[in-house]
């Protein structure tokens, strides 16, 4: 077993509330919280001497996680925050809200209607909501968070998505355990600025009548001799210019059903289900399976491709954490595997109420809990 410092970091992160998720970027963590605020806190660590196992509280241990700011955006309780590569933080809360803060610039890019938000994630070039009707949402990054697209595709919650970038799959779980496998298709769209306006302007009828008469021209005065004029070589007569055109490229997606990935999710309704491929996209790792299993599947990631199942555990597993070692996170325990899935170490009762997400952060897992604090691994 590896040398292990776990510890309760018994902070007051969103007062007496839970904390619904975690993300992290650099020495960054997000918090998200029954309290509706989205707090950031940095990780300070600093050299330990591990010899075997050691618990430790927020007082003394080698990990330290120090408050930065609030986001007050959120009215209701904030449900999923996620980073993207550049350091953006997306948060969605109940009643339907998405801020993004970019810059310490917060704006919101979905306003409250209704609609409970459980879970986002960012691609490349879009935020992809997932709503509490079933309804896939998808907002354009390069085009100020519009939307660009609306598909129901479960018939209730959205609790979880994931996405690959290397592949451009989406994998969606709902509440009644339904699962999608889904293509991403960009069709891109050139249109030069001249067909922009005509589209602006299309349905208008405009007759524009240009004269010519000898008021109209200026006399050319004071024009030197030609003998005088440097020679321009190389320049193509003008009729043969053609003028420069400015296009815009702008992104336009679509989704496509691949298989359905139903039959491995257990039927209890747990609610978080922490969907993630692997950080190669070789690999998915389904979550909140039947028995208590994770189940691993390979590309392409159909019913017949698994990998190898996990389990069973001690209890439902919320999510998985790929770095030196497997983090496989349970609502109870975090087990340790090897890259070879050998079990090296687990941490049993990490919390003291069920876990909600995880993150790898400064070479320690941390991981948010129903009961308001955060608890690390340090290997």
């Amino acid at each position: 077993m590896p040398p292990l410092e776990v510890t309760t970091h018994n902070l007051y992160f969103h007062e007496q509330s839970s904390i619904f998720s975690v993300d992290s970027h650099l020495d960054h963590l997000a918090t998200g919280g029954g309290d509706g605020f989205v707090r950031l806190w940095k990780v300070i660590t600093s050299p330990s001497s591990l010899d075997s196992f050691k618990y430790c509280t927020a007082l003394d241990s080698s990990t330290k996680i120090e408050y930065i700011s609030d986001i007050h955006s959120h009215s209701k309780t904030v449900n999923c925050v996620r980073f993207n590569f550049k350091g953006d933080l997306a948060s969605c809360s109940d009643g339907g809200r998405v801020i993004v803060t970019n810059n310490d610039k917060t704006f919101s890019i979905r306003n409250l209607d209704g609609v409970d938000i459980y879970d986002l994630v960012w691609t490349n070039d879009f935020l992809v909501v997932g709503t509490s009707n079933g309804t896939i949402e998808m907002y354009s990054i390069k085009n100020q968070f519009k939307k660009v697209l609306n598909r129901k595709i479960h018939s209730d919650i959205i609790q979880s998505q994931a996405y690959s970038s290397i592949h451009k799959l989406l994998v969606t779980v709902s509440k009644d355990s339904s699962s999608c496998l889904m293509e991403v298709i960009y069709e891109e769209e050139i249109q030069s600025k001249a067909q922009r306006e005509a589209q602006e302007t299309r349905g208008e009828s405009q007759e524009i009548k240009v004269k010519e008469t000898q008021e109209n021209i200026r006399p050319q005065e004071n024009i030197r001799p030609q003998e005088n004029i440097r020679p321009q070589e190389n320049i193509r007569p003008q009729e043969n210019i053609r003028p420069q055109e400015n296009k815009a490229k702008t992104t336009t997606p679509s989704i496509k059903l691949l298989d359905r990935l139903d039959k491995f999710f257990s039927t209890t309704r747990g609610f978080y289900r922490r969907l993630s491929f692997s950080s190669d996209g070789k690999f998915l790792y389904l979550v909140s399976c039947k028995a208590n299993t994770l189940v691993v599947l390979s590309y392409p990631f159909r019913d017949e491709h698994v990998f190898c199942k996990i389990g069973p555990l001690d209890s439902e597993v919320v999510k998985v954490i790929g770095q030196n070692y497997f983090f496989v996170v349970t609502k109870k325990s975090v087990y340790i595997f090897s890259k070879s899935w050998e079990l090296k170490s687990c941490v049993e009762n990490i919390t003291f109420k069920s876990t909600t997400d995880g993150t790898y952060c400064c070479g320690l897992l941390f991981v948010s809990s129903l009961d308001g604090f955060i608890s690390s691994i340090k290997i």
